[in-house]
């Protein structure tokens, strides 16, 4: 049976209408994003190499990232 390339792209295009329906919530995402375990040692190796050579990138993100937290924790508390 030979599959045409428009029956080839619609599994992928219901992939993508997924992930944009999904406002952004991992719960409501319909496929699984679950990485092995070599995965994530690769990405692990790979953001640790980043890291040590951008240094100051990496510091001005996880600032970002903890002042966003304090925002966040601070809005909660008041209201």
């Amino acid at each position: 049976m030979a599959v045409s390339g428009t029956e080839h792209e619609r599994p992928r295009q219901r992939v993508k209408e997924n992930f944009s329906k999904g406002g952004g919530k991992m719960e409501n995402r319909k496929i699984s994003l679950v990485m092995s375990e070599k995965a994530r040692a690769a990405r692990r190796r790979y953001m640790a190499e980043w890291r040590s050579k951008n240094r100051d990138l990496a510091r001005a993100s996880n600032i970002r990232y903890w002042e966003k937290q304090a925002s966040k924790e601070e809005a909660e508390s008041n209201g």
